[in-house]
């Protein structure tokens, strides 16, 4: 489960300074049968202009439930000890994903991600929290 005061966040200029490294925030584009997230399909309030994601709720590889997937190219592995920041290339657009220990992965490699719908936060045009929405 997600847990931590990000969860309370009311407005996406408050969720853009908690935290390090800063949350990932992604635009939404709706059409009219669905919206996507730098280009892929995403699962979001009609409102939904926004996709905020921490990037310890990012993970490498395929996702196997409900959220936001994307391929992109790993551009900078930023080892810090106990934890490692990847930023990813995803459609021009950097995700930056922390993972736990050391990470083997190179820039240059190909990555998949994936964050799950319960650890999104999305945001309407004026950059407040759609209410009802878990996550972030």
């Amino acid at each position: 489960a997600i847990c931590c005061l990000v969860l309370f966040l009311s407005t996406l200029f408050v969720a853009s300074f908690l935290g390090s490294p800063s949350i990932n925030v992604v635009p939404i584009e709706v059409g009219p049968t669905e919206a996507t997230a730098l280009g892929a399909p995403l699962a979001a309030p009609r409102a939904a202009r926004h996709a905020a994601i921490r990037p310890e709720h990012v993970v490498v590889g395929e996702g196997e439930s409900e959220g936001a997937s994307w391929r992109g190219t790993l551009r900078v592995v930023e080892p810090l000890g106990g934890e490692t920041i990847l930023h990813c290339d995803v459609a021009g657009a950097t995700i930056r994903v922390k993972e736990h220990g050391f990470s083997p992965r190179a820039p240059g490699d190909d990555i998949a991600l994936h964050a799950p719908r319960e650890a999104i936060a999305f945001f309407d045009e004026d950059g407040r929290r759609i209410a009802g929405e878990a996550g972030a």
